[in-house]
């Protein structure tokens, strides 16, 4: 049994799950079967060890894919860390602390001996941008990387705060001293009452590393294996929170402004980095699809506002909102160093990708077909650009074509169109300003119930948009994301006068 609500996503109202997710076939979500084998496919033969047992795929809300080993609990090892910084938001949503707080606020003896990690502040932490070392003591076969208590105790800095990016779990543990110290509790108990109760997430634990203050320490980082586990099904329950921004019902568990934040570059491409490269794409915790220092995506066939949380073992919890949907993949076996990985992630984000852009394509492709239109369908919109230039740099149709939406999946092949150079044949769709809505809706769910609707005309009514429109009753998207307006080529033959 599913909760539904009206007007926050996923057709005609949002979906979340009950005490078990509602299940769905693929293309009754708007994809394509045999796309998402094909991913399913992949994923098995490029990590052979786990392959997609434990791989679930949730769109709209529902369950379109799932591994047989869906409900198999183990450690999901860095995954851990966006737990950290989800009781870091809802700390800060509490105004218990804030981002820009100093460590030593809340652990005074922190610069004892190195000042300068008395400029280290919570951000910082958040972002591996702190430059703090800690000690590695104690190392057994069974931890490799020391005792996670010994992290407390500070060595030589290994950079100024805010100068270097570097993966390190030593600052995620002071983090998440801080954190308990500032509830209370321990996070797995904070995480316990406001996240995994509400939302139905029941099989999983957080792994405790020691004492701080007289409170309980959860691992904060998963280092070793001892922070998080759980099954993909419950993963997905978390990814799906952050989808709905926060959301969970009526219930408004974490503030959408905070998991906008923590789910978007936090990181300069223009400070230092070290161990390996992640400036350009990493939030609180939650590596992003942002633009890197060489100025490539990490998942080029994904659309750019995907994050995961992404932990040893290709675990992965991956939120795409242009697609609505989350995709958890969970393993135990490592399929390769942190690049490897990452980039099998993003060919198989590209396969799934495409089972979404076939069934948009296939709207359109049907609708040429009523017109009678023919030719194959264009990956890009070079040929469009050719009479229409001034669409290259437009907003709308650049984020929809990182998408890989291109201008025909929306408005047909119009082979007809393409070659009429005196520009009166029209192409096989266009839209009326009253059919743009709804059109757009198709695809941006999220913004088609009526609450949302009323709640925008409600605040911008009578106020001018930047294209420079009065905001009235008969609103429509590109009021608020681009003009879309055809500036007319000449027709052949027409001079100037």
């Amino acid at each position: 049994m599913s909760a539904l609500v009206l007007g926050q996503g996923g057709g005609q109202a949002a979906t979340w799950p009950g005490p078990h997710w509602a299940r769905a076939a693929p293309q009754d979500e708007g994809l394509d079967p045999a796309g998402l084998a094909e991913a399913a496919a992949y994923l098995e033969f490029a990590a052979p060890d786990d392959g997609a047992s434990e791989l679930v795929i949730i769109r709209h809300g529902r369950v379109v894919w799932t591994g047989p080993r869906a409900d198999a609990r183990h450690p999901v090892w860095s995954c851990t860390k966006t737990f950290t910084s989800t009781v870091l938001g809802l700390l800060v949503d509490e105004g218990k602390c804030s981002l820009e707080d100093l460590a030593v606020r809340y652990i005074p003896e922190l610069d004892d001996e190195y000042p300068a990690y008395g400029a280290i502040t919570l951000r910082h932490l958040a972002t591996m941008t702190s430059g703090y070392e800690g000690t590695v003591r104690d190392i057994t076969s069974e931890r490799e990387w020391g005792d996670p208590m010994g992290y407390l105790l500070p060595r030589p800095p290994l950079a100024e705060p805010g100068a270097r990016w570097q993966y390190d779990d030593h600052g995620v543990h002071i983090l998440g001293a801080i954190l308990t110290g500032v509830a209370g509790e321990s996070l797995a108990d904070v995480f316990r009452q406001h996240v995994a109760d509400p939302i139905g997430m029941n099989d999983w634990d957080w792994g405790v590393c020691g004492e701080h203050a007289g409170v309980t320490l959860s691992n904060a980082s998963g280092v070793h294996g001892t922070g998080i586990s759980t099954t993909a099904l419950d993963m997905a329950r978390f990814g799906l929170l952050y989808l709905r921004r926060g959301r969970w019902g009526d219930q408004q568990l974490l503030s959408g402004s905070w998991v906008d934040e923590a789910t978007t570059n936090q990181v300069s491409r223009d400070i230092e980095y070290a161990n390996w490269d992640a400036r350009g794409r990493y939030g609180f915790f939650w590596f992003t699809n942002g633009v890197m220092a060489d100025g490539a995506r990490p998942w080029p066939s994904a659309p750019s506002g995907g994050y995961s949380s992404h932990g040893a073992c290709a675990n992965f919890c991956t939120v795409v909102p242009e697609w609505d949907m989350v995709i958890v993949r969970m393993g135990t076996t490592p399929i390769g160093n942190v690049a490897e990985t990452d980039s099998i992630w993003g060919t198989f984000l590209g396969k799934v990708g495409a089972s979404v852009k076939r069934e948009i394509g296939d709207r359109a492709a049907a609708n040429a077909a009523l017109r009678g239109s023919k030719g194959e369908m264009p990956e890009d919109n070079e040929l469009c650009f050719t009479c229409h230039a001034n669409f290259r740099e437009e907003t709308l149709a650049k984020t929809h074509l990182s998408a890989g939406v291109a201008c025909a999946m929306c408005h047909g092949i119009s082979y007809e169109h393409m070659n009429d150079e005196t520009s009166h044949t029209k192409p096989d769709v266009l839209f009326g300003r009253a059919e743009v809505t709804e059109f757009c809706s198709r695809c941006h769910e999220e913004h088609k119930g009526p609450d949302k609707v009323d709640a925008f005309l409600a605040e911008w009514k009578g106020r001018t948009r930047p294209n420079g429109r009065l905001i009235v009753q008969q609103a429509m998207c590109t009021d608020c994301h681009g003009e879309h307006a055809i500036l007319r080529v000449p027709v052949m033959g027409a001079g100037a006068g």
